[in-house]
C-alpha cells in the first residue's frame, strides 16, 4: 500500500481545482472574483489554468498566509488530495 504524502513539494495539483473565497478570508482583492451572486472564487491563471495566487515555477502559494479557508482546510495526503494526485489528467503547464 501506497504511503500518503506527509508535504505539498513538488505537486499543487490541489491548485488545478476551483477555491471559494469566503467574506472572511483575508484574500487580496484582486485575486478573486465574483462569480454569481454571493459566490466568489479565487480568480484563474489563463495560461496554466491554475489557481491565480499559485507561482508556477516553485509550486508554491504566494498568498499562502492568507489563502482561502478552503484551502487552509485541505488536508494533505486527506482523500481530495489523493484524488487530485490519482488524477492523470491533471498538469500544471508553465
Amino acid at each position: 500500500m501506497k504511503k500518503s504524502p506527509k508535504n505539498c513539494d513538488n505537486c499543487a495539483r490541489c491548485c488545478t481545482w476551483e477555491a471559494e473565497v469566503y467574506s472572511e478570508d483575508n484574500v487580496p482583492e484582486d485575486m478573486n472574483e465574483l462569480v454569481v451572486e454571493n459566490l466568489w472564487m479565487m480568480k484563474r491563471n489563463p495560461k496554466s489554468n491554475t489557481c491565480i495566487a499559485l507561482d508556477i515555477n516553485t509550486l508554491r502559494c504566494t498568498i499562502y498566509h492568507r489563502r482561502p479557508t478552503q484551502c487552509k482546510e485541505f488536508e494533505v495526503g486527506g482523500k481530495f488530495c489523493l484524488d487530485a494526485r490519482r488524477c492523470s489528467s491533471v498538469k500544471i503547464l508553465s
